[in-house]
């Protein structure tokens, strides 16, 4: 098992192996104040509600400050601030250590008895050996706690973020493009001229993974399922020139590409984007099967653009009507 079905079989079987009344493991719990939070705490008869205690004034303190095992068979004459051992009501005490692979105290695995302890090296060698199980389990527990606090972090962000996102999937495009180098082909540019239909094959391998309210609303689709299976509908002549942009600068080894595509959003509107597609690496190598594309809405400007152009050349035509007419 693992986790808290883990914490406990571990806690229950070292009370009987070592015949003791109690025994748990606890983790230090984050906080301005340091805490000692049980994880699994064995009563003789059962499993008892898990505690969180502050951690100074308590015989545990000890063992993680000083990082050994820690042994007394008068814990409560010695800490009669702990309120662990007077909930418990036991004398005596033997606490291990649970260090992580930094060397740092995670917690620790303790045995206690109402009756003194008297531990051989080979019991103590025993009990470290659990202590390092544990730490370990805890470390990857910890670990993965953390992993999923930033997914869900980077989620968060991504389905927020007022800009355009699509994951993809290129590795296919990716094994494609080192086909045809295995071919023999050397200037990619002259062979999609020349099989021009290649451009819209390749293009179909490209697979969406995920993209975020942005990417939907930018390209007026009905949802994230339309964007995600429709690529293809949205391809045209002017999208077909960006992407052999793309496809040329994935040939030269790159992994961040910048263009600007013009295609057409799916109520059937011009849509200009600036594109930012990157390849993240994994193992110092390019990884093609996750693939960040950021797009950034510049239809606006790019209009804004074509309008002051147009009276650009109208204030251009009616200055020379204006020269003609007055013989300048």
């Amino acid at each position: 098992g693992s986790g808290e079905e883990f914490f406990q079989t571990v806690t229950r079987r070292v009370a009987l192996l070592f015949g003791v009344r109690c025994a748990f493991i606890a983790e230090t719990a984050p906080g301005e104040v340091p805490r000692l939070q049980t994880l699994a705490l064995w009563t003789g008869n059962s499993f008892a509600p898990n505690v969180n205690e502050p951690l100074e004034g308590m015989l545990s303190a000890q063992v993680m400050a000083l990082c050994r095992h820690v042994h007394s068979n008068r814990a409560r004459e010695q800490y009669p601030g702990d309120p662990l051992i007077a909930r418990l009501e036991m004398d005596a005490y033997a606490g291990f250590p649970l260090i992580d692979t930094r060397g740092r105290p995670l917690g620790l695995l303790a045995i206690l008895d109402d009756q003194p302890l008297v531990l051989s090296p080979a019991e103590r060698d025993t009990m470290s050996l659990f202590a390092a199980r544990v730490g370990a389990e805890l470390e990857g527990v910890r670990t993965a706690a953390a992993l999923e606090l930033e997914r869900g972090r980077f989620e968060s962000l991504f389905e927020n973020t007022p800009i355009a996102i699509w994951e993809e999937d290129l590795s296919l495009l990716h094994a494609w493009l080192e086909d045809l180098r295995q071919q023999g082909v050397h200037d990619l540019a002259a062979h999609l001229g020349a099989r021009p239909d290649l451009v819209r094959s390749a293009w179909g391998l490209i697979r969406v993974l995920g993209v975020n309210r942005a990417a939907v609303e930018m390209n007026a689709a009905q949802d994230k399922q339309q964007v995600i299976n429709g690529l293809d509908s949205v391809f045209t002549e002017e999208t077909r020139e960006a992407f052999i942009h793309e496809l040329e600068a994935f040939w030269r080894g790159e992994t961040v590409v910048e263009f600007t595509s013009n295609g057409r959003r799916y109520d059937g509107l011009p849509l200009d984007v600036l594109v930012r597609t990157q390849i993240f690496t994994r193992g110092g190598q390019p990884d093609f099967s996750r693939a960040v594309v950021i797009g950034i809405d510049i239809t606006e400007r790019k209009r804004s653009e074509a309008m002051l152009e147009r009276q650009r050349q109208v204030l251009l035509d009616l200055a020379r009507s204006q020269a003609i007419a007055t013989g300048d």
